[in-house]
């Protein structure tokens, strides 16, 4: 039989109840049409990208059919003092789960790092050392920490469950770019918790809009802090001779994909402009067909200007947007707090004329009401 090892792997992930089995079978003629086509990834990235079966399951049928026992990978619903209820998201760190915590009756979101990435040792002791430091970050900005252990074997990460969605999402609800309010106002918000961790010792390494959470209130929440993933795109990137950074490629550091400045803070800024930036135009400085492609751009190539893709953006906030987005930390803001004080500007320059038109209002009034006031009488 044609494709015996992706069949096998389907009726393993159905046995197990992680792939509807339907769905699965589906996919399976797909993927042998595009087999037919000369594609070369394998089945259970196509189910993953798909949507399918998550990777933390994928990687558990793998590992049960590489036992040749046979048996169905054994389902998980509970961790610890926590109960899995279902997938919120993805990502190459691993999954996120809305979960419950038993003993106090609450929602949290679990964080259930992948199993690869906990065979990594340096990435595993990066991973339990910066949670320790989370651990004592409280800021209104900040997802909060609760706690961090194994169990079944899998190590994971209990958060505040933040119930609002996701800066990713609000940009996708909006093609056309928020308000430049809205960003001054979310952007200023996770300024002010990347000062909070930079105080501490921390540098996130991956902010982008996934990982910018909200309230239902509109209230921003930094996620993912201090464990960002490492990438490896094999092979030499750009200029330099280093394939393996943190972070995501849209969203990276020209000093951080040439191999220098992953921990300093300035990074995590250039990568918060590319997050206001693509909240402003609907998409991120850098767009092309491949990851290394986007990765030469920052290093080599200006960023547009957000005013030639959205003229409405006011000439301070495309000023702001640029700075961050400079190739030279040096000429970015000196810190986190600075950006919060920049933005506080803009956004009283902003209010500036509102408030004297409000100011003016009761003088015209009062002018209208002489006009129109009665001769006296003598």
């Amino acid at each position: 039989m044609a494709h015996e090892a992706e069949a096998l792997l389907l009726r393993a992930g159905v046995r197990a109840g992680l792939i509807d089995a339907d769905k699965g079978t589906a996919a399976l003629v797909v993927y042998a049409q595009m087999k037919k086509l000369g594609a070369t990834f394998p089945f259970g990235d196509f189910l993953v990208e798909r949507g399918l079966i998550s990777r933390m399951g994928l990687e558990g049928i793998e590992r049960s059919l590489s036992s040749g026992s046979g048996a169905a990978p054994r389902t998980i619903s509970r961790l610890g003092d926590f109960e899995l209820h279902e997938i919120l998201g993805e990502g190459e760190s691993g999954t996120v789960f809305r979960a419950r915590q038993v003993s106090l009756e609450r929602p949290v979101a679990l964080k259930v790092l992948t199993p690869s990435l906990a065979r990594d040792p340096e990435a595993l002791e990066r991973f339990l050392s910066e949670a320790r430091v989370t651990a004592k970050l409280h800021h209104p900005n900040i997802v909060r920490f609760i706690r961090v252990a194994m169990a079944e074997g899998l190590y994971y990460l209990a958060m505040e469950y933040i119930d609002g969605g996701s800066v990713r999402a609000l940009i996708q609800a909006h093609p056309g770019g928020l308000p430049e309010a809205q960003t001054l106002a979310l952007g200023k918000q996770i300024a002010s918790a990347l000062e909070a961790a930079h105080s501490a010792g921390l540098v996130h390494r991956d902010v982008k809009p996934e990982n910018i959470l909200l309230t239902r209130g509109g209230v921003a929440k930094l996620a993912d802090l201090g464990i960002a993933v490492k990438v490896d795109l094999g092979g030499p990137l750009t200029t330099g001779e280093k394939s393996e950074f943190w972070g995501t490629a849209a969203y990276l550091a020209p000093e951080v994909i040439e191999g220098y400045g992953a921990t300093d803070p300035r990074a995590d800024l250039y990568s918060l402009g590319a997050t206001l930036f693509e909240m402003l135009t609907g998409r991120p400085p850098f767009v092309a067909d491949t990851p290394q492609e986007v990765l030469r751009m920052q290093v080599m190539d200006a960023p547009p200007d957000v005013r030639k893709l959205r003229a409405d953006v006011t000439p301070e906030m495309a000023t702001l947007v640029k700075r961050l987005l400079n190739k030279d930390p040096k000429q970015r803001f000196p810190n986190a707090q600075s950006l919060v004080d920049a933005i506080e500007l803009i956004e009283g320059i902003k209010a500036a004329p509102e408030s004297r038109k409000l100011a003016a209002a009761p003088k015209s009034r009062r002018g209208r009401l002489k006009r129109f006031r009665r001769p006296r009488r003598h």
